[in-house]
């Protein structure tokens, strides 16, 4: 296990993540502030379907409520114990509530999924090819990340194939997604790793529990004994 925490160079990319910066080039990249508030706009507004919610309207208007920019901004930016803080105070009790929202291919087949899971959607994260936004393939390739901190021994290469595919690293949810949903596209919670450490040696263990070492902790002259 190594730590990626670089003090000033990881809080300033930490800060353009959320709000996005402008690029060497000149142009305006938007940030994940952007990109949820969009999810939160098209999911529970835009496509939003009230006749089809009732049993769930109470808990998703309090989601709505609750979600203005500084609450977006701490879920994306939060360190590890404040989104662990975050999550036991004030969303916790969400975290079984669900949604009923179009299928994936927009026919009018409606489906029942996890409020959380669907507006911090991970996998569109990932699948993200606009050049001006933030996705997994622009934060891969900022944080410059080369090793797996896990095992520093599989590479974690991130770059464009001559037919402008995209390759990058597996992104480790040190709170898993499954039990934290809310932090699925949270800066300190996206680890980039090789898939041998992400799925089958880190996988779904409760960082908690198992006492697990968080990559981006600063390490001190008294971190390790030997």
């Amino acid at each position: 296990m190594i730590s990626i925490y670089q003090r000033n160079i990881t809080e300033e990319l930490c800060r353009e993540y959320c709000n996005g910066f402008i690029d060497d080039s000149g142009n305006k990249i938007s940030g994940m502030l952007d990109w949820v508030k969009n999810r939160i706009e098209k999911n529970l507004e835009t496509d939003y379907d009230e006749s089809r919610n009732k049993r769930y309207l109470k808990e998703i208007n309090a989601f709505k409520a609750l979600m203005n920019d500084s609450k977006i901004i701490e879920i994306l930016t939060g360190t590890p114990d404040q989104l662990i803080n975050l999550w036991n105070n004030e969303f916790l009790i969400f975290k079984d509530s669900k949604i009923r929202v179009l299928d994936n291919k927009k026919k009018r087949i409606y489906k029942t999924v996890n409020l959380l899971a669907h507006i911090f959607n991970y996998t569109s994260f990932r699948k993200v090819i606009d050049k001006k936004k933030f996705g997994g393939f622009l934060l891969a390739k900022r944080l410059g990340v080369e090793c797996c901190p896990y095992c520093n021994r599989n590479y974690t290469t991130t770059h464009a194939t001559y037919l402008n595919k995209k390759v990058f690293p597996e992104f480790d949810h040190f709170f898993h997604r499954s039990s934290y949903p809310l932090f699925a596209v949270s800066f300190y919670n996206l680890i980039p790793s090789c898939n041998v450490c992400n799925t089958h040696f880190k996988g779904s263990k409760d960082a908690i529990t198992e006492n697990l070492f968080h990559p981006y902790t600063e390490l001190q002259p008294n971190s390790f004994n030997f």
